[in-house]
């Protein structure tokens, strides 16, 4: 799947959510988010979720426009 990652105006958090927004939350802006985003403000990338729920960022995707 693909997800969205974009920060949220506070900048201390960042949005998670897929197209249809089937699969959306909101995680710390720290750690490993925090160097796959950079300085953007969303960036978009492959994705799993596991049986427990834990989401895992694969590559980052480009030319997506949602």
């Amino acid at each position: 799947m693909i997800i969205k990652a974009q920060r949220a105006l506070n900048a201390d958090t960042v949005l998670i959510y897929d197209k249809r927004r089937k699969v959306s939350g909101e995680i710390p802006f720290d750690g490993a988010i925090k160097i796959a985003i950079g300085d953007k403000d969303k960036a978009y990338f492959e994705a799993t979720i596991d049986n427990s729920g834990t989401l895992s960022l694969r590559r980052e995707v480009f030319g997506q426009n949602w």
